[in-house]
């Protein structure tokens, strides 16, 4: 039987939220979808606005290499980031989300560009354009139940916030599903 595995790699700056999708995707293939799954983060040593990235792979067989050379979706929340990602090569075929505010200059047959940010604003706070991009690749991608995803995110965000990223998550599911 060959591995299925599908790479995720989430790169944005320090404040973004970039650590906390990781974990919350990652969180929802182990724990709600029982896959594997491997979650690695990278970032600077600063508070806010050092490059920052997160890695997941999921898999439906135990993973054998914690590396991602080539992620099967690339998700941007900063042009920065993406610029000075090193670790990863973006093919032809690699799904890339980027916000729309975003702009980068690669080839790929499959890309999307989300308003995470103006979402995340109209919404109560530009913090949670991570929550909109997590709904939205939920939607586009199918790899994990939107259940999952939000028991996920009820077990990763504190109480008080949870509305908020709630409402985030499903705004960005949405977007996608509106536009089938």
């Amino acid at each position: 039987m060959t591995q299925k595995e599908t790479t995720f790699r989430i790169a944005g700056i320090g404040g973004q939220g970039i650590v906390l999708a990781g974990y919350i995707l990652g969180n929802a293939a182990t724990i709600y979808e029982k896959k594997y799954a491997l979650f690695t983060r990278q970032y600077g040593p600063e508070a806010r606005g050092a490059n920052c990235y997160s890695s997941v792979i999921v898999s439906d067989q135990p993973i054998l290499y914690p590396i991602i050379c080539s992620p099967s979706i690339y998700i941007c929340m900063s042009k920065k980031a993406f610029d000075a990602d090193n670790a990863c090569t973006v093919t032809p075929e690699t799904i890339i989300c980027t916000d729309k505010n975003v702009d980068i200059s690669v080839c790929s047959a499959r890309r999307y560009s989300v308003a995470a940010d103006l979402e995340a604003r109209h919404i109560g706070s530009r913090v949670v354009a991570n929550m909109v991009m997590l709904g939205y690749v939920t939607a586009l991608t199918g790899l994990i139940r939107k259940e999952s995803m939000i028991e996920s995110i009820h077990s990763a965000v504190e109480q008080q916030y949870l509305p908020l990223n709630l409402a985030a998550f499903n705004r960005g599911f949405s977007l996608y599903t509106s536009e089938l």
